[in-house]
């Protein structure tokens, strides 16, 4: 892996791992891609691989996004959370909340083995 980065800036390799580091996003990402050109020129299965495929370079939100701009599928399942959420009525939640006392005593009781709940 050493003769493979060799030359590459912001790239450096630490036992297993291979790190790259960049001044911010902007130059961590051109250090990354530079990383996978030099991976595609020097390892021939690497090449036959379209890059554009597999995600390398479809950075779909930034890490560093203030307002956590998810990809679609963490939006989809936040919807489906919330709307599972929202599908609860006041009378199963006070039910929930009654049966308590029950629960945590089934669970002491069988050491925290299966219950009925």
């Amino acid at each position: 892996m050493d003769k493979m980065i060799t030359g590459l800036s912001g790239v450096t390799a630490y036992l297993d791992d291979v790190i790259i580091v960049g001044r911010d996003e902007k130059e961590h990402n051109e250090n990354l891609f530079e990383l996978f050109q030099r991976i595609a020129e020097k390892t021939p299965q690497f090449k036959s691989v379209a890059l554009q495929e597999i995600g390398l370079f479809r950075n779909e939100w930034s890490a560093c996004s203030p307002d956590l701009n998810l990809p679609r599928i963490y939006v989809d399942l936040k919807v489906a959370i919330e709307a599972e959420r929202d599908a609860i009525t006041e009378t199963e939640i006070k039910t929930l909340v009654a049966n308590m006392p029950n629960r945590v005593i089934e669970v002491i009781q069988k050491y925290d083995g299966y219950t009925n709940y």
